[in-house]
């Protein structure tokens, strides 16, 4: 089982008004907290759907440059592995 280390309201990592763009990282571990001997891929979702994908292995982290104030979902999809897809959580502006 993979598990995406995320809490569920993030918060923009730089000061920034709402709808400014901010760093989103993202670790991906097993539930029992070890890293993936894999490579996969770590897609980053809107509701409007797909918006980046990018390619990494084991305890490398996922960044991905959007916007506060919107939600997003993450997918994880690799080999030897079920797909995981979160469910939608927001990026908060820091204040």
């Amino acid at each position: 089982m993979v598990l995406l280390v995320l809490s569920r309201f993030v918060v923009a990592q730089q000061q920034a008004e709402s709808g400014a763009n901010c760093d989103l990282s993202v670790s991906v571990r097993t539930s029992d907290e070890r890293s993936i001997d894999a490579p996969f891929q770590v897609e980053v979702h809107s509701a409007r759907g797909l918006l980046a994908t990018v390619h990494i292995f084991g305890s490398e982290a996922a960044q991905f440059r959007v916007q506060n104030g919107k939600t997003y979902r993450l997918r994880v999809v690799g080999n030897g592995f079920e797909a995981v897809t979160t469910a939608y959580f927001e990026i908060n502006p820091w204040k």
